[in-house]
């Protein structure tokens, strides 16, 4: 499989009114000169030779992640896998960022994590699917929070929504089918055509962030052209009680919209 190329997304900062510049130092004029915020969820990220998109912006202090999920090291048609026995994407391997000037590295694998505790639990290993990217510290004013298009999010759904719920991923839009495998996964059905790389879009509802998408949708299905069957989003909320559970990941949080980074 081979990555994809997809236009960058730049969020405009602000000029000088009339084309007057601006020479004041004042707190208006360091915000105009900061760089425009150009790695943000629905980006994408690509190691080994597989890109995804971005799900989230997380920190822990001064250390900004990109959430992304763990089965995007070994992308396989968008199928589901298990995180308890498939082979490990090794910590501190470089990853390539859309926007960034520097490559980041991943540190936290919820497929590693699982092993090495020796975790069975069939919901947990095939739908905690979390990975952590850690931002070069010279790409983190480049990096925002806002999912391009809809303002959000602002805070993690904390429990997966009722079917028929209006759902948003990026520029697509979805609708929530039943709750699956004791709240680890939601379905979604959409009309949108979407790609291996999709894998790791955020969805949202309203300003709250549901989980990324896992499992492609598959159709159109037989004498229902028009009709895909549907996606898995996993449940972020849930992964990341798990992320917490390691003392070097307990207080990594979800970083806000708008929220200076």
């Amino acid at each position: 499989m081979t990555a994809r190329t997809s236009p960058r997304v730049l969020v405009l900062v602000a000029t000088a009114a009339l084309g007057v510049p601006l020479v004041t130092t004042s707190p208006g004029a360091v915000a105009a000169s900061r760089p425009a915020a150009t790695i943000h969820p629905a980006g994408e990220v690509n190691f080994g030779g597989v890109s995804c998109e971005i799900g989230a912006v997380m920190r822990q202090g001064h250390t900004v992640y990109l959430a992304i999920p763990a089965s995007c090291g070994g992308i396989d048609a968008g199928k589901v896998q298990d995180g308890c026995a498939e082979p490990i994407t090794p910590a501190g391997l470089p990853v390539s960022i859309e926007g960034a000037k520097h490559r980041g590295h991943l540190v936290y694998n919820s497929f590693t994590a699982m092993q090495s505790r020796g975790d069975v639990s069939p919901n947990r290993c095939y739908y905690n699917d979390l990975a952590l990217v850690k931002v070069n510290r010279h790409d983190r004013h480049r990096v925002t929070a806002t999912i391009p298009g809809t303002g959000a999010p602002r805070s993690v759904l904390a429990t997966l929504p009722k079917s028929g719920t209006s759902l948003k991923f990026g520029a697509n839009t979805a609708t929530a089918g039943a709750t699956q495998h004791q709240g680890w996964v939601l379905l979604a059905n959409t009309m949108a055509m979407l790609k291996t790389a999709n894998v790791g879009a955020p969805v949202t509802i309203g300003n709250k962030l549901v989980g990324m998408l896992l499992v492609l949708p598959k159709g159109p299905i037989p004498m229902v052209p028009l009709l895909q069957q549907p996606g898995q989003i996993f449940n972020l909320a849930r992964a990341i009680k798990q992320l917490h559970k390691l003392p070097r990941f307990r207080h990594v949080r979800l970083v806000r919209a708008g929220e200076r980074i």
